[in-house]
């Protein structure tokens, strides 16, 4: 079975990726903090997808830490857009905390800047989407 090249990526996911997973930690004060690892692809998008609607239903602002991210795709962009317009509908916010540049990449490439708050903690508080609007 062979797998295109992921986007915002010149080359497949890896074998070595570590298993995804999504540990969701509970601050306390209306705060939760999602880490997910690992690779988001089409079937683990959908787990995502769960662990961001379950934080969502206990926590006014969710934490979306996607540093150990190894690779993403647009299904799970997508994923994440959809969680933030939940986030909105429900008064509540997710923000997502900087990962590696081909995160960053992915969510470029497909557009989504406006349709997340995203913070870059290496950049201080400049937020990713207000740097995106000045390419």
């Amino acid at each position: 079975m062979s797998q295109a090249a992921p986007l915002g990526s010149h080359a497949a996911p890896s074998a070595q990726a570590p298993p995804f997973s999504c540990p969701c930690s509970d601050p306390g004060e209306g705060v939760a903090y999602l880490r997910p690892v690992g690779e988001v692809d089409y079937p683990t998008a959908l787990d995502l997808r769960e662990a961001l609607t379950e934080a969502l239903a206990g926590a006014q602002l969710v934490v979306l830490d996607l540093a150990q991210i190894v690779f993403i795709d647009s299904s799970g962009v997508h994923a994440i857009v959809g969680a933030a317009a939940d986030a909105r509908r429900l008064g509540h916010q997710l923000v997502l905390l900087g990962g590696p540049d081909r995160v960053r990449e992915a969510f470029a490439l497909t557009d989504s800047w406006t349709a997340v708050d995203t913070f870059d903690p290496y950049q201080g508080s400049q937020l990713w989407r207000r740097h995106a609007g000045s390419h």
